[in-house]
């Protein structure tokens, strides 16, 4: 302690004032803060079409039908273009899910439609699809949507049977190639929400097995009624592999529920005079007939031989 005093008077003396330096504790490497950076967002970029979807034109609709129901009292219901609610409280227009009833079709649209140049008929289900609301103190909505499967010309012509009976129910199961949903106020906007659709689900297939196959399947009946000859018919989707055989349409329904449309209208519908091909036909080839002999008559042909 002595010789510290005595070497600090030392360097005062001398005229050295600055305090002596001793050696300080390092600091622990504090752990480094990140460095925030203003930074622009990315834009992803909009993946390209696969494929280029075209549309034509418009084959034809079919907007005049009812629904039925048999509801909760054991009495069949109707209502134009919708099945009703089994509950007949649910039925009043007031009711804010009136218009999605217990299904519901606005119209069933035909159109020609092209996947890279290979043709296809979009057919088309406008529906009511839910409601909803802009505000909550606004008041109920109901969105329009469109279930679209894109089937071959040759298939959907199978939707008339010419050979049906009154009374006879038949399946007509349609393999869609194609299909979707999409929702619009615009109807304009459809086919570019349609197109968009379309290449999503090209892309999305390298995720699911596509030996699986959609089929729009339909239920008819044709009945004849002292009102008149309806064709009366109920649709659903069904799956299967491409070759095996899809579950057969439960005929059961039409003891619940079913649309009927006037059966005369429903071949207008179904068989399209723009989309009937026509049958294929043979020219016929006469064969060369074997000369006669000389001196010899031909032979005369009994009425058997016919």
């Amino acid at each position: 302690m002595v010789l510290m005093l005595a070497f600090a008077g030392f360097n005062a003396v001398n005229g050295q004032t600055q305090p002596v330096h001793t050696k300080k504790p390092a600091k622990k490497n504090a752990a480094a803060k990140p460095v925030v950076k203003d930074t622009v967002p990315l834009v992803e970029a909009e993946p390209e079409d696969t494929v280029d979807v075209s549309f034509g034109k418009n084959i034809i609709n079919l907007r005049t039908f009812n629904g039925w129901v048999l509801d909760d009292s054991n009495k069949w219901v109707s209502s134009p273009n919708r099945i009703p609610f089994r509950n007949p409280e649910y039925n009043n227009k007031l009711y804010y899910k009136y218009d999605l009833g217990y299904g519901n079709i606005r119209q069933i649209n035909v159109i020609e439609m092209k996947i890279d140049g290979v043709p296809y008929l979009g057919i088309l289900f406008e529906q009511y699809k839910e409601v909803y609301k802009n505000h909550p103190d606004s008041i109920f909505r109901s969105y329009i949507g469109a279930d679209y499967y894109l089937v071959k010309t040759e298939d959907f012509l199978k939707l008339w049977n010419d050979k049906l009976k009154i009374g006879k129910p038949y399946e007509v199961d349609l393999m869609a190639e194609y299909s979707g949903l999409v929702g619009y106020k615009d109807v304009k906007k459809r086919p570019e929400y349609m197109s968009s659709e379309i290449n999503k689900d090209l892309r999305n297939r390298i995720y699911i097995d596509t030996t699986v196959k959609t089929y729009l399947q339909f239920g008819f009946m044709p009945v004849k009624t002292p009102k008149g000859s309806f064709m009366r018919f109920d649709y659903g989707l069904a799956y299967a592999h491409r070759g095996e055989a899809v579950r057969p349409f439960d005929f059961k329904v039409f003891k619940e529920k079913y649309y009927e449309v006037n059966l005369d209208l429903f071949h207008k519908f179904a068989r399209p005079q723009g989309l009937v091909i026509p049958k294929k036909t043979v020219p016929k080839t006469s064969a060369a007939k074997p000369k006669s002999s000389p001196g010899k008559k031909k032979p005369t042909r009994k009425p058997d031989d016919f």
